[in-house]
Parts: C-alpha cells; structure tokens; sequence
C-alpha cells in the first residue's frame, strides 16, 4: 500500500490532470474556432462571405453582360448606356429599402430577396430578338431593387454575426472580397458569355443566387422581433439621418467624407478629360485605370486586413482621405505611369476610407435602426459623387483641368484634417464605442447578414 500511495497514486492523478488539461485545452481551440478569437474566421463568417460575395460576383458578371448584350442586339450605344441608368435608377429609393430592412426579420429578407432575383434573372432567358430588348430593362430595374433590398438588411446583420471586436477585421476581408468580385466578375463573365453563351450566364447568375440564399439559410439565424412602427412613415424614413446628426461622431465622420466627395466626385470626369488632352492617349485607356484602381482596392482591403486591429476605424477613415488626396494630385503630371499610379493610390485609400467609415456607422448604431442608418450612409455617399461628377462636367469647359485637380486634393485634405483636429480636441470621444451601440452589436447572435 505504501508503494501504490508513494508511486502509483501520484502517477495516476498526474495522468488525470494532463488529460483534463488536454479536454480543456481541445475545448478552448473549439471555443476559438466558433469565435475566431485568434484571429481565424469562424464557420458563421465564412458561410457569410462566402454567400455574399459569390451573390456580389454573379451580379457583377450579369450585370456587365446585359449593357453588351443590349448593343449586340440593337447595335445602339445609346440603349446601352440607358441600362446604367435602369440598373441605377432604383437607388432612389434607398430610404424605403433601410425601413423595410429595419421593420422585417432580415435573415427572411435576405433568403427572400435572393430567391426571387434567382427567379427574376431567368426572364430573360425569353428575349429573342431586338424587339423584346425592353424586358432585359425590366430584368436590370428588378435586379436593383432586390440588390437595394439587401445591401441595408446584409449590412445591419453583419454585426450580429461577429463580435464587436471582430467587426473591422471582417468588414475589411467583405470589402476585399466584395473589390475582388468587382474586378473578376466582368471579365469571367465575358469569358462565360463568349464561351457559352449568354444564357448560360443567366442560369450561372440565378446559381449564385439560389446559393447565396443557401448560405443565409445555413446559419440558422435567430428569430428577429418585427418592430411595429409608432410614427408616420415619413418619420420612421429619416430615423437613419436623424441618428447620424444626432451621434457626434457619426456626424462628424459622414461629414467630412460626404464633404470630401462633393469635390472629389469630379475624378471620372477628370481623368477622361486629362486621357485625350494631357496625356494624348486614346480614350480606352480610362479602362485600364479604372482597373489599376479595382486592383488598388484589393491591395487597399488586404492591408487593412492586416492593420485593422491596431487603428480605429476613424483614424483608417483619416489615412484614407490623406491617400486620396496626395493621389489624386499626380493628374497634373502629363505622365500615363504617373497617373496610373495615382489611380492605384486613390483605390488603396478610398478602401482604406470606406472600411474605416463602414465600421465607424456599425459599431455606434443600434440594431434598429442600422439598415436605415447604412442607407442613409450610402446616399451621403452617392449623392455627393453624383452632384460633383455633374459639376464637373460643366466646369471642364471653363475652368483648367489642373485647378479641379488641386482642388480636390485640397478640399479632400482639408476634411482629413478636419477629422484631425477633432481627434486632438477630444481623444477619448474618437475612441469611445458611442453610447448608441447598445446591444445590438454587444451581443453574438446567430444571424446572418
């Protein structure tokens, strides 16, 4: 007995403890892998970006395909460019769209609305000929909507999917991955369409969005409670702007890069402009920079990957106005090397900006009142670029290229440093989580965006 208490005991509870250690160890390994807290994307976030960017590149793909198919059919550019507007038109009414995605269970909205596109899509399967050229229009209104539709619901349900303290660092990856759909979705789309044909692109776009729905469905979200509405409806529309004026640092952030975009805006015009006449080069090189910039917002998302834990999301909404604004400067060099280079600058830092201001909007606005708060955001963003394209349009016939260059660098520093002194006057509000979070992002949900 002496033997087994001095030997075989000690042995015995050495050997228990080590395999309750490895059990504890096992389930703290599980526990990061359902939270991602070392840094790895948990299976919610995965099934999430996954469905939402495979959406977000067969939209892109179709969408490209459908203004070339419009001009092959009825070989008229002018019909071409009017599916733009058709495809954008129904933006309008962004303000609906964030209601609705605030008064409906947003999961059931999603799965939904993706459904539906996959159905809509089809239609235009039927068109023939260039007589029946108005129901590919008809398809491109509808595929706005339901894309209106989503984009406040997926946005407002993305802080529910992950943990306030992993916000940012998805929200950068969705930006890159959503950049690289972007880019690939045209060209992979062309490529199907030539091909195959463009009606198996159509049946590839309703795939993505019967998977998209897949996905939603798979992350078995929690229930929401519908809010029933105790004000006009008129009301309830600009609870997203009344929010944003009424949280300082909302209305700070949505200002300065609402500002910034009112000048800035005037870059397509621009650099179309600076292509013929500055760098005498054919007007097919404006393809070429936009993609350089398409590449420069990839870049821009996997560095923010990277960085997003050690900045605020003010501050990457700071770096990003100053990129902006030293890129955009290099159009007044007569160089094409030159001014590729700035476009590639101006996509790092617009990601840098976008990710930065996208958080910012999520981590200080409770969860009903997100989908009206993010679309009243993308019409601050929107509307601005929309005016300032228009003005600078005009303004080309007047005033010197270089004048509207200097000037958008100048105006889109100044709200930079804006932001700036802000921060100097008061430190602990731009770090301050902001009362309005509540506990809609506190909180883990099983939801989906």
């Amino acid at each position: 007995m002496a033997n087994y208490h001095t030997v075989w005991a000690p042995l015995r509870v050495a050997f228990i403890r080590t395999l309750a250690r490895r059990r504890i160890d096992k389930g703290a390994q599980m526990g990061v892998r359902r939270t991602g807290a070392d840094g790895s994307l948990s299976r919610k976030e995965e099934t999430w970006l996954f469905g939402t960017c495979v959406s977000l590149f067969g939209s892109n793909a179709m969408y490209v395909a459908f203004v070339v198919w419009i001009q092959q059919l009825t070989h008229s550019p002018s019909l071409a460019a009017m599916a733009v507007v058709a495809f954008l038109a129904p933006s309008v009414l962004s303000p609906i769209s964030g209601l609705v995605a605030d008064r409906v269970q947003r999961a059931r909205l999603l799965i939904g609305t993706d459904l539906a596109q996959a159905v809509w899509v089809c239609f235009a399967l039927l068109v023939r000929d260039a007589n029946q050229v108005w129901l590919i229009f008809v398809v491109l209104v509808g595929l706005s909507l339901g894309s209106g539709l989503e984009a406040p619901a997926a946005s407002a349900l993305l802080a529910t999917v992950v943990g306030r303290d992993r916000l940012a660092r998805v929200n950068a990856l969705f930006r890159t991955f959503k950049d690289l759909a972007r880019t690939a979705g045209p060209a992979i789309g062309a490529l199907i369409s030539q091909v195959a044909g463009v009606r198996t692109l159509i049946l590839v776009d309703a795939a993505t969005f019967a998977l998209s729905a897949v996905c939603v469905w798979q992350l078995k979200p929690q229930k929401e409670p519908p809010v029933a509405p105790e004000r006009p409806i008129l009301y309830e529309m600009a609870g997203g702007f009344r929010h944003i004026f009424q949280t300082p640092a909302l209305r700070r952030v949505v200002g300065a890069v609402s500002l910034s975009l009112l000048v800035f805006g005037m870059r397509d015009p621009v650099l179309i402009y600076l292509i013929p006449h500055s760098l005498q080069q054919r007007p097919g090189l404006f393809g070429v920079f936009a993609t350089t910039a398409n590449v420069g917002n990839v870049i821009g998302g996997l560095m923010c990957v990277r960085i997003i834990d050690r900045l605020s999301p003010e501050r990457l909404v700071r770096i990003g106005l100053a990129v902006m604004s030293a890129a955009v400067a290099l159009f007044v060099v007569p160089y094409t090397f030159v001014v590729g280079v700035g476009c590639f600058a101006i996509g790092v830092g617009a990601t840098l900006g976008i990710i930065g201001y996208v958080t910012v909007v999520l981590h200080r606005t409770p969860s009903h009142l997100q989908g009206r708060v993010m679309s009243a955001t993308d019409t601050a963003i929107s509307g601005p670029q929309a005016l300032s394209a228009a003005a600078g349009v005009g303004l080309l016939a007047v005033v010197p290229f270089q004048v509207l260059v200097l000037s958008m660098a100048a105006a889109v520093l100044l709200c930079a440093g804006s932001l700036t002194a802000a921060r100097l006057r008061d430190p602990q509000a731009a770090q301050a989580p902001g009362g309005a979070s509540g506990s809609g992002e506190e909180q883990v949900l099983t939801a989906k965006s």
